[in-house]
């Protein structure tokens, strides 16, 4: 396949043509408080209306990732393979400035999608489903050797579930689900014994999920032993056993590990497997030897943590449950706000978004401290917030009548990439300065 590029006058803009035939993915080096650069197209195409077999035709990116340095930006491209009835997808690799030409790297043969870093920039990991040295198919993560001239892909021996990646690149965490012991052997009794030790009282129910092939009802999936939870596990980068830090009996999630690599934010419904609660994640944190702190259980439900670069206070996107709007009879939802906390002692220190209105995600805290980062919708738009780590006023950082997503910060947050579409154009995929 032979690519094309196209360069602006003024060097500042390039325009590739990649493997989506006609469409572009656009690569702007101008600063993003500059505020938005129009797409040039390579060539003026004859317009017409768009059909339903151009659905088929059409190729997506999406997924960018930042390489650490700023340097490179790797990204899903995604079709439909119509006589086969099924998506197919891989990853592709572009200098984010816009030089060379795009490559894929990852094998035309097998799906592949998240592509994410490591935190030196050597690695690249990705989800696939491919066979393994053994010849059995397998899915999960999957590494690309960066550093060097591409080769075969490969796993870690033990990890198993999506990365969490130590700032320091020394420990991988990820959730697993953690079988209980088997159920002590059932009891029978005759049907008098049965009503008499266990009288309804009018507060348990049996949690029954209804199968729509009609074919029977699905486990409670408040069992354990039938959805079993998904602990923190860490495991050598290197490669090595893995060790299981949490034993909650329930899910956890949002792992962000702190700047020094020896503790994790994550959230966690304690009240997941009880009937008469709504769904309640708090704020906690563990250590890389297991120990476990509860920073929350104020009937907020918390969610997306990031820590602060010393350490010391985590910032995340938190609302009040939903138990707390209907005992009070309120006639509408809670609002999203940054809450920021006390990664010792859980005391929340402030609200960066109290005199804001619209609702906030993707949180991220930049490595100077100076800003926290986030994305919002509004007026059918999509666009990167920031407000000061300290408080202060929210700051829209993009503009335009676009929607943008996916933002992938380089480690120093000096460059952005994101995926970016408006109501007449398909996705492109930007990198831009962040002044």
């Amino acid at each position: 396949m032979i690519l094309r590029s196209w360069k602006s006058p003024s060097g500042r803009m390039w325009a590739v043509r990649g493997p989506w035939g006609e469409r572009f993915a656009l690569f702007c080096f101008a600063t993003v408080l500059a505020g938005p650069v129009a797409p040039v197209p390579v060539a003026a195409q004859e317009r017409r209306p768009l059909e339903l077999e151009d659905y088929y035709r059409l190729k997506n990116v999406a997924s960018p990732a930042l390489s650490p340095d700023g340097s490179r930006v790797a990204y899903v491209v995604s079709w439909v393979v119509e006589e086969e009835n099924r998506r197919h997808s891989e990853i592709w690799l572009a200098d984010a400035d816009g030089t060379g030409e795009p490559v894929r790297v990852t094998s035309p043969s097998f799906s592949a999608s998240s592509p994410e870093w490591t935190p030196d920039g050597r690695l690249l990991a990705f989800s696939s489903r491919r066979p393994g040295p053994d010849g059995r198919t397998s899915g999960g993560t999957w590494f690309l050797r960066m550093d060097r001239p591409a080769g075969e892909a490969f796993q870690i021996e033990g990890l198993d579930g999506s990365p969490v990646f130590s700032p320091d690149g020394m420990w991988i965490a990820f959730t697993a689900a953690v079988r209980p012991p088997p159920a002590p052997p059932r009891t029978y009794a005759s049907d008098f014994e049965r009503r008499t030790v266990e009288r309804f009282d009018g507060r348990d129910y049996d949690w029954m999920n209804y199968r729509f092939d009609r074919r029977g009802y699905l486990p409670d999936p408040r069992d354990p032993r039938a959805t079993p939870p998904r602990e923190i596990h860490v495991i050598p980068a290197a490669g090595g056993e893995a060790r299981q830090l949490t034993d909650l009996g329930v899910n956890a999630g949002g792992l962000a590990w702190s700047a020094d690599g020896r503790r994790l934010a994550f959230t966690a419904d304690s009240h997941q497997r009880d009937e008469h609660s709504y769904e309640r994640s708090d704020l906690w944190t563990v250590d890389l030897d297991g120990n476990v702190t509860r920073l929350t259980d104020d009937e907020y439900n918390y969610s997306s943590p990031a820590w602060s670069p010393d350490g010391g206070r985590i910032v995340v996107r938190g609302n009040e449950g939903l138990d707390v709007i209907i005992r009070e009879g309120r006639d509408r939802g809670a609002s999203s706000e940054l809450f920021v906390f006390d990664a010792a002692t859980g005391e929340r220190t402030g609200n960066l978004t109290a005199d804001w209105d619209l609702i906030p995600g993707g949180v991220s805290w930049a490595p100077d401290g100076r800003h926290v980062y986030f994305s919002a919708s509004a007026s059918g738009n999509s666009h990167l917030f920031r407000v000061p780590g300290g408080g202060g006023e929210v700051e829209q950082v993009t503009t335009g009548d676009r929607r943008l997503g996916s933002f992938s910060f380089s480690a120093d947050y000096a460059r952005v990439a994101y995926r970016a579409t408006d109501p007449v154009r398909p996705g492109d995929i930007w990198v831009a300065g962040v002044g």
